[in-house]
């Protein structure tokens, strides 16, 4: 034990010999260890996220649905980031330490702690471009979130005057990532076109590069820039972007031909074609929410409830296209049709199977427990009407009638532990990768019998 006890004081001890390794210990063992769980955290946020593409896509797919719940992962990536600091303080990466405290805060959702590590990072290391341009980029992303954009402007203009923002611009991708979203969030979209092109530019991955050029093809439409948003959106409509943004893409390219040319396109046909291509059958129900989105859009409200429910119906493997899909069935039921015992059945429905990062999960939540008091008194009323409408039948109708009511009950149950059951199995299922006809979850329904008078 002494021998080891002296081992662990040498290794501590400042010497050419310690400083070699602990920088090779900190960055092939710590380092890299706690940047894989937080790429791993933002894929799952990636996969999770649910992009509105009706609106300027967001420049990242973050999510800001926390729960008090601790989170593992970001708790060992910030308990790694703190070995660096107490006990690897000759490595040359105490640096990156404090930008993964600020990245696993902000990925937490402690954007004002995220915030004071990336500025202590930018501050202290100023003779690291790289590391202060990266951690600009993210505090900007922070003080964003919190409406921060005087100080957004200011750190973004701070990162570009650096003398060597010039001399090594592939540094500098993720900052124009950052004045994109800025741009986005101000409104500012001439300037969000040249923030795109350079961020475009110096994308780390395919699927950035594809994302911020669709966000391109929009700010270029903003500024009646057609011809360039066209060209962006046929060429996204044929790469290898997933089904929803080339689908995405694809209508737009529609809309602006349309447009240009004076030809009234019904887009619903467009759609519904889609389905006859073999190689569609895996986004069906893709195609079958975006009918009935342009349906709701026209107040068509019969044919959009037709449509959502075909697309919950053929999502097998999308879970969350079928929360999504139940979300506007229950809010249309909510909303338009007054329909308030539907609209609590089928809130049920979308928490069973809509991720729990979704930007507005909480807010069904509470929305489907607040209809729940309302549905209770709903039975109240009608249990009371109920027994006086049996008080007034002959003995052989009332005990027909109440044999009717227990029959209508038991099936009620039934269906609700089958459909109780089919969710579990399709999430199952669904992150298993399988795909299986079982997995098609029916909203829970009352059932009410109608009393003769």
């Amino acid at each position: 034990m002494g021998v080891l006890l002296s081992a662990g004081c040498s290794f501590q001890k400042k010497s050419g010999f310690n400083r070699v390794m602990q920088n090779l210990t900190t960055h092939y063992n710590i380092l890299y260890n706690a940047n894989e769980l937080l790429r791993l955290k933002q894929e799952a946020y990636a996969i999770s996220s649910l992009d509105q593409y009706g609106d300027i896509l967001s420049v990242y797919q973050d999510t800001i649905t926390h729960t008090d719940a601790a989170d593992k992962d970001l708790e060992a990536v910030i308990t790694k980031a703190n070995t660096i600091i107490s006990e690897k303080e000759q490595s040359k990466y105490g640096g990156d330490a404090y930008l993964l405290l600020g990245k696993a805060n902000f990925l937490d959702g402690k954007f004002f702690n995220a915030v004071e590590f990336f500025s202590y990072v930018i501050r202290s290391y100023p003779a690291d471009f790289k590391l202060t341009q990266e951690a600009a980029a993210w505090k900007v992303r922070g003080l964003l979130y919190l409406n921060n954009y005087k100080e957004a402007k200011e750190t973004l203009d701070s990162a570009f005057v650096n003398p060597d923002s010039t001399k090594y611009k592939h540094f500098s991708g993720a900052v124009y990532a950052a004045a994109l979203q800025y741009d986005i969030k101000t409104q500012n979209y001439a300037d969000g076109i040249a923030a795109a092109n350079n961020a475009i530019a110096y994308a780390d991955t395919k699927l950035q590069k594809l994302r911020w050029t669709f966000i391109l093809a929009q700010l270029q439409e903003l500024n009646n820039q057609n011809a360039d948003a066209l060209a962006n959106y046929k060429s996204l409509a044929k790469s290898n972007a997933s089904f929803e943004m080339a689908f995405n893409a694809e209508l737009n390219r529609i809309r602006i031909e349309e447009m240009h040319n004076g030809v009234k396109v019904n887009r619903v046909t467009v759609l519904l074609s889609l389905l006859k291509d073999e190689n569609n059958n895996e986004f069906n129900d893709q195609i079958y929410y975006q009918v009935a989105q342009l349906y709701a859009a026209d107040k068509d409200v019969d044919n959009a409830l037709q449509y959502y429910k075909l697309s919950a119906a053929k999502s097998l493997k999308n879970q969350n296209q079928k929360g999504l899909a139940y979300l506007r069935i229950a809010d249309i039921n909510f909303n338009t049709n007054g329909d308030y015992v539907a609209a609590k059945n089928y809130y049920d429905s979308t928490l069973l199977v809509l991720a729990t990062t979704y930007p507005g999960y909480q807010a069904i939540k509470k929305k489907g427990e607040n209809l729940q008091l309302l549905v209770d008194q709903f039975e109240i009323i009608a249990h009371e009407d109920t027994l006086q409408l049996l008080a007034k039948m002959d003995e052989p109708t009332r005990l027909k009638t109440m044999d009717d009511m227990v029959d209508a009950r038991i099936l009620q149950q039934k269906v609700s532990i089958a459909n109780s059951t089919a969710a579990v199995l399709a999430t199952a299922l669904a992150n298993a990768g399988v795909q299986h006809p079982a997995t098609q979850l029916p909203a829970i329904t009352f059932t009410f019998i109608t009393l003769p008078r």
